[in-house]
């Protein structure tokens, strides 16, 4: 019998400081502390690029701007290009996206690849449960969340 494939929950906090999570007493981030005790946080992560567009279209494609494009005035990803969430969901993952991001929508590419894509313009709440996002099927053991979320609200 094969091992189970483990779920993957990816969060993407747009303009968020390093520096804002657990550096100081009391913690302003203590859901995110718990979360980064029980899995896999990294201390020293870089951006391709300085604002949204380009830095996601490189998270999802594994490419920098110059190669998919998604930069100064050209404001699209294209579909084109092969995106993480495709290249999971053919590994047989069932795919879905929440994101309150106007650039990480539809209208922008982002959508591509991905079994259920919901924009939500609301803020999405630090307590969501994940048996409830849309698409989410309950027998489903391979779960891929990409929840884009804007670092305005509590954490």
């Amino acid at each position: 019998m094969s091992e189970a494939r483990p779920n993957i929950v990816v969060i993407v906090m747009d303009t968020a400081r390093a520096d804002a999570f657990s550096s100081k007493e009391p913690s302003l981030t203590p859901n995110f502390d718990t979360l980064s005790s029980t899995g896999t946080a990294y201390s020293r992560s870089f951006s391709v690029s300085p604002w949204t567009l380009p830095s996601h279209a490189s998270l999802f494609t594994g490419m920098v701007p110059s190669k998919h494009g998604a930069h100064a005035g050209h404001k699209r990803l294209e579909q084109e290009h092969e995106r993480l969430p495709a290249v999971l969901s053919d590994a047989g993952y069932q795919t879905v996206a929440v994101s309150n991001n106007t650039w990480l929508s539809e209208e922008f590419g982002f959508a591509r690849g991905f079994d259920t894509f919901r924009k939500n313009w609301q803020y999405i709440q630090s307590d969501v449960d994940l048996e409830q996002l849309p698409g989410r099927k309950k027998d489903s053991t391979n779960f891929v969340a990409l929840l884009l979320v804007s670092s305005m609200g509590t954490h």
